[in-house]
């Protein structure tokens, strides 16, 4: 039997529903990326029309059709609820990209046939770009190909593979110390795999760092075996300032990488005599250096002279190991109320710590009162007063970006003095 083509075309439209959109709005922090960070979007109708059907995207900033995409099941995606998502980036991410989610949704399409007006379903794809991200490279593992070892040099003429995370497809280069290895040593370069052959050998204690467009990430040294951390990444549960790097002379303070007319001396000098932070055992302050909410939180704590010894019993987090060197400052900042955790009960300790969160840890640790906001956002009295008050390093005022080192000891040495300077402020008042 043969179906007339309106009466088949009103079946169709029978059979599948068609959803009204609602323009799904969102702000996603952080937005520097590093291994296993956990990301959160948060805003209005993220769900989507048909939320068995909506996907997570990521796509090149250069080249937003190029889409990778999850599925609301996938594991990386932990939580995909009306107002927020939280999902661990993949390990395939592109450098410089933008997130994206997908909200297929089917809109009723009508024309006159016949003299009647006919309607059918239409898919629509709907993207909603929730912002754009930096993705730092991690080098996981550095291989001789002719062994299959880790090689204690790397032997001019040789080829070695670099294995790890976020490499991009092209990339910047590879660096060794802070000399970029000529391009011509680079014979294949994938996402997850560098091979490449050193024109000369490159002897132990090398830093090989990958550079992916996006930033440098974390450095391997030569013969020592194993992944170590550089700059822009402090090893996980590791403490912080452990050293004793600063050089000091009666009241002046010098870093290897701090020079004499730097205008964040100053605050380095109140900081370390202060005994907020001691540097490094290689005389580095490093102040570019992303800050966890962990040791935004040390720093904050010691910098407010709360006290830490006082907070007993164990923390509820889930992702919190009660062994870990941060516990007491987790406890005494959950008992100040100085910073929370989240709705899936984790507090992320090792997460960069923005710098409108690091912003109201400050605030609360400090209790400086604030005026009501001019803006709407949730930091917007904090970000505000700070502003007016010039209380930020020049240049970080990007409340959505991470907190580095150089910043939050900026940020510290002006609170503290206008902590002294506001007849209502403190913790006591």
């Amino acid at each position: 039997m043969r179906l007339h083509t309106g009466f088949l075309m009103a079946i169709l439209a029978l059979s599948v529903p068609v959803a009204t959109y609602a323009e799904a709005e969102g702000k996603m922090t952080p937005t520097i990326w590093y291994l296993d960070t956990s990301v959160m979007i948060n805003g209005t109708d993220l769900l989507g029309p048909i939320p068995s059907e909506r996907k997570l995207c990521f796509a090149p900033e250069a080249n937003k059709d190029d889409l990778r995409c999850f599925m609301a099941g996938h594991q990386n995606i932990t939580k995909w609820a009306p107002t927020s998502i939280a999902f661990v980036p993949p390990k395939n991410a592109p450098p410089r990209g933008t997130v994206i989610l997908l909200h297929p949704y089917y809109e009723s399409e009508c024309y006159i046939y016949q003299g009647e007006k006919k309607c059918q379903p239409t898919l629509v794809k709907k993207r909603v770009e929730m912002g754009n991200y930096l993705a730092h490279p991690h080098i996981a593992a550095l291989i001789d190909t002719e062994t299959g070892q880790t090689p204690t040099e790397l032997v001019a003429s040789r080829t070695y593979e670099i294995q790890g995370y976020r490499f991009g497809d092209t990339g910047n280069g590879i660096y060794a110390g802070v000399h970029m290895l000529s391009r011509d040593t680079i014979v294949r370069w994938t996402y997850d795999s560098i091979l490449f052959s050193p024109s000369e050998t490159l002897g132990q204690g090398t830093e090989l760092f990958v550079h992916n467009g996006a930033g440098k990430g974390n450095a391997w040294i030569v013969g020592d075996g194993g992944h170590h951390v550089g700059q822009e990444e402090e090893a996980p549960g590791t403490e912080p300032d452990a050293g004793s790097g600063a050089t000091v002379s009666g009241s002046g303070v010098s870093f290897v990488d701090i020079a004499e007319d730097d205008p964040l001396l100053p605050a380095l000098t109140w900081a370390v005599n202060a005994g907020v932070v001691a540097g490094y055992d290689d005389g580095t302050f490093r102040p570019l250096r992303v800050l966890s909410r962990v040791e935004w939180l040390k720093l904050l704590i010691e910098a407010s002279d709360i006290d830490v010894s006082s907070a007993t019993g164990s923390t509820t987090y889930t992702d919190v190991d009660e062994s870990a060197w941060y516990v007491p400052y987790i406890r005494a900042a959950t008992e100040q109320r100085l910073a929370g955790g989240y709705d899936d009960g984790t507090f992320r300790p090792e997460e960069p710590v923005t710098l409108a969160e690091g912003l109201v840890m400050a605030y609360r640790a400090f209790a400086i009162p604030t005026l009501d906001p001019r803006g709407e956002e949730w930091y917007a009295r904090y970000i505000e007063h700070a502003q007016d008050n010039t209380l930020l390093l020049s240049g970080e005022n990007d409340p959505t970006q991470p907190l580095r080192r150089g910043g939050g000891v900026w940020l510290l040495w002006n609170l503290q003095q206008f902590q002294q300077r506001c007849p209502c402020c403190g913790r006591d008042s």
